[in-house]
């Protein structure tokens, strides 16, 4: 019962977050970013559902996982000195994939009507976990239903297929959905072929040095699915960017690779997909903000569903602090250095520096702002005081929870023996075939392999062929 409430109170929440959000923003286009953070709990005995999450740490040697659990965030982008206003933070559960879970996620908040964002084209922007079939396909699910694009970075070690262009034979079995001699190796050069558009961008950084970012783009790709995870047709554009400086050597030493699924070309152009991923890291300062200003990881409590309430708090004061960038005054410690600091890029941006603040200015200011706001509160007032427990009150141990391990699936082999007949129409039965799978020969009984023996020297059978239907 609390639980279904909690759901409904959580989504009303969503819904007030988005419309205020929308109220603020003007754009042609909402920008989404999709991810998920680790909540360490090592020493939490009683917490339920804890598992391994994946937590970096630089220890030389160590392995970079913790016990815990694992948040899915969805932020919005408002390409103002990265503010990342977050649109839902839930827990993922240890039976869940947490990819599958973000995409759903993100889903979720855009085919929402309350929440506004139907009415223009939606972009979500995801790391390189989330550039597998298991994470595309729920996407590629809703295409018709939404107005989106996924876009994802690719790992350079990846292998994409391309489609088949020869009309495939008639002959039985299932069809090939893409070519497999002629695949698109990421980490080889020789396979790429030329690509479908290139471009090339000055990107201009905060030092003001200018460097070319050169953007080739390969459409009408394909990859590899799973028996859960089917989109064998679905269309794929891949893109790489690489970046030179002005003497022409390369500034990283891997090429950025991403992956495109929606309908793009007709409404933005390669620019504008660097430009667009670009801005997918402002995600990591709200998470980087959220856990050493808003103790985002800091609450501790044996109760799950305590620990996602504390990250509602969390999403709220954020959103408050967003609303509140206009209102703060820049406060600075008296050990900081007076001199403006570079927030924005672009001439335009520079120019509402001025008036917006980031995160850490308006939260040194944030008592002062809401002192100016009405009190929308009654008075407290005093309505008892509890008698307590009475003497001599045990209070029952929580037991304590152990830690889900995910064991990997094993593929076990089949081990049996078949007769194989293909029936052809009017075309006498060929001789029967005997397979054998994952067993020895030499273990059957010898009265089996005298009967097989029997079949596999009958060179046809008199049996009709299966009627026609």
């Amino acid at each position: 019962m609390y639980e279904s409430e909690k759901l409904l109170t959580d989504k009303k929440i969503e819904q007030g977050l988005c419309q205020n959000l929308i109220n603020a923003v003007s754009s042609d286009h909402h920008i989404f970013a999709i991810d998920v953070t680790a909540q360490k709990r090592p020493y939490a005995n009683k917490l339920q559902d804890k598992g391994f999450v994946h937590k970096s740490d630089p220890t030389p040697g160590n392995k970079p996982v913790v016990i815990g659990h694992n948040y899915s965030s969805v932020v919005y982008i408002t390409q103002a000195a990265h503010w990342a206003p977050p649109l839902s933070i839930a827990r993922v559960k240890t039976a869940e994939k947490e990819t599958v879970f973000g995409v759903n996620q993100w889903l979720d908040i855009i085919k929402d009507k309350e929440n506004g964002f139907l009415g223009k084209k939606c972009i979500g922007l995801f790391d390189a976990s989330y550039s597998s079939a298991y994470a595309i396909h729920p996407f590629s699910k809703e295409m018709k239903r939404v107005d989106a694009i996924f876009i994802a970075r690719l790992r350079s070690n990846r292998i994409l297929m391309r489609a088949i262009t020869d009309t495939p034979s008639s002959g039985p079995g299932r069809k090939a959905s893409y070519d497999k001699d002629n695949p698109f190796k990421l980490a080889d050069e020789n396979t790429w072929g030329t690509p479908y558009n290139e471009v090339q961008v000055i990107w201009e950084t905060k030092r003001g040095n200018k460097n070319t970012v050169t953007i080739e783009a390969w459409i009408n790709l394909r990859m590899r699915s799973h028996h859960d995870a089917s989109i064998p047709n679905l269309p794929l554009t891949v893109i790489r960017m690489s970046v030179t400086n002005s003497e022409g050597k390369k500034v990283y030493k891997k090429d950025l690779w991403l992956v495109v699924v929606g309908k793009y070309l007709e409404f933005f152009s390669l620019s504008m997909i660097w430009d667009f991923y670009r801005l997918r890291f402002d995600i990591e300062h709200f998470f980087k903000f959220g856990k050493q200003h808003l103790l985002m990881n800091s609450y501790q409590t044996p109760d799950h569903l305590n620990e996602e309430n504390w990250m509602m708090f969390v999403k709220i004061a954020y959103h408050q602090l967003y609303h509140a960038r206009f209102l703060a005054n820049k406060i600075r410690n008296p050990w900081e250095k007076k001199k403006e600091e570079a927030f924005h890029e672009t001439e335009s941006d520079k120019n509402l520096q001025r008036t917006s603040l980031s995160p850490s200015y308006t939260q040194r200011d944030m008592v002062r702002v809401l002192e100016m706001m009405p009190n929308i509160t009654n008075e407290v007032k005093t309505r008892g005081v509890s008698p307590g427990r009475e003497y001599g009150f045990k209070r029952a141990e929580r037991p304590d929870i152990p830690i889900i391990r995910k064991t990997p699936k094993i593929n076990q082999k089949k081990v049996e023996c078949g007769i194989i007949l293909r029936f052809k129409n009017n075309n006498p039965i060929p001789k029967p075939h005997i397979k054998y799978s994952g067993m020895d020969k030499d273990k059957i009984p010898s009265e089996l392999m005298d009967v097989f023996k029997k079949f596999e020297e009958k060179s046809s059978l008199a049996i009709p062929p299966p009627a026609q239907i």
